[in-house]
């Protein structure tokens, strides 16, 4: 069922105009940063539950953290307000190009 709906997604994607008429790559300029601090985030928050989780499961009765975790936690929570900006500059570009535009 599952992949049914991937599959549907991935297609409806890839049939999308912006990829039909060749625009993917001026997205791509237009939101470079945008798209790398997201992955960045993504995999920065998928590695430190990841890494709780081991934590918490192969060392059930110890209660503290090692030192690179206290580290890897902290840059993960400066790294979340540069996310929240680009996330929200992203959707007020899409919204309302004209903020963005050269001026002429």
């Amino acid at each position: 069922m599952h992949n049914i709906s991937i599959f549907h997604h991935l297609h409806s994607i890839l049939l999308y105009i912006v990829y039909q008429v060749g625009l993917i790559e001026l997205l791509h300029e237009r939101f470079r940063h945008t798209i790398i601090v997201c992955l960045i985030y993504f995999f920065s928050t998928l590695g430190i539950n990841i890494w709780s989780l081991l934590l918490r499961y192969n060392e059930v009765f110890k209660d503290n953290w090692p030192i690179e975790f206290i580290v890897f936690y902290i840059l993960h929570r400066l790294i979340a307000p540069m996310y929240y900006y680009e996330f929200k500059r992203c959707f007020l570009r899409i919204s309302d190009p004209r903020f963005y535009e050269d001026s002429r």
